[in-house]
């Protein structure tokens, strides 16, 4: 268990030490100001939020949504960011970079489940230098990454409930499943294929 958690320390401090590098470079790009910078700060500001399509909630009108197909999940994030480090860059990104190190651990634990500790450790190890990952995880597309963080979770907890009959387990894979649709409305797609090979693997 110790070697674990070692290894598991240090998978996470190299991914922290790879996406971490220079956070606030380059600057925001629109999707991060418009689905998080601007709502954020407006929350942590204590003025009226500019809600989309005019869409909110109480006297602050806290958004519902960002997007037509995107729900408001990484503004509520990030407004404590933005809030105790001021409007920037790094308060932005830094949530996702957050996001990007628990969808390391759900990655390690939903592949240790599966295939055991050193296949999960590797799996973790692979995903946290992965370019691809690194550069989304520190920048871009945020809703993206949370995406990614319930769709690894959602796979574990599903495992746990068909691998053990737990009803807690199946009630949080259900929740999992409603939290990523409101995330991205694309989370479609990754319940469809995991219906899809369900139906695979269990045909005659």
């Amino acid at each position: 268990m110790r070697k674990t958690c070692f290894a598991l320390a240090l998978i996470l401090g190299a991914y922290f030490f790879v996406a971490g590098q220079q956070l606030h470079l380059p600057g925001l790009h629109n999707d991060e100001a418009q689905e998080a910078g601007l709502p954020a700060l407006q929350i942590a500001s204590g003025v009226p939020v500019t809600a989309f399509r005019n869409v909110g909630i109480g006297a602050r009108h806290f958004p519902l949504m960002v997007q037509d197909y995107i729900g408001a999940l990484h503004v509520y994030i990030t407004a404590p960011f933005v809030a105790v480090l001021g409007p920037s860059t790094t308060s932005v990104r830094l949530p996702s970079l957050l996001i990007g190190a628990v969808t390391l651990l759900l990655t390690f634990g939903f592949t240790r489940s599966g295939w055991g500790n050193t296949t999960g450790l590797l799996a973790a190890g692979l995903l946290a230098l992965h370019p691809s990952f690194v550069f989304w995880s520190r920048q871009g597309t945020l809703i993206a990454s949370m995406t990614l963080a319930f769709a690894m979770a959602l796979l574990w907890m599903t495992t746990q409930w068909c691998k053990h009959g737990n009803v807690r387990a199946a009630l949080a894979a259900g929740l999992l499943a409603g939290a990523g649709v409101y995330s991205k409305i694309l989370f479609l797609w990754i319940l469809g294929g995991m219906a899809g090979a369900a139906l695979l693997l269990n045909l005659p």
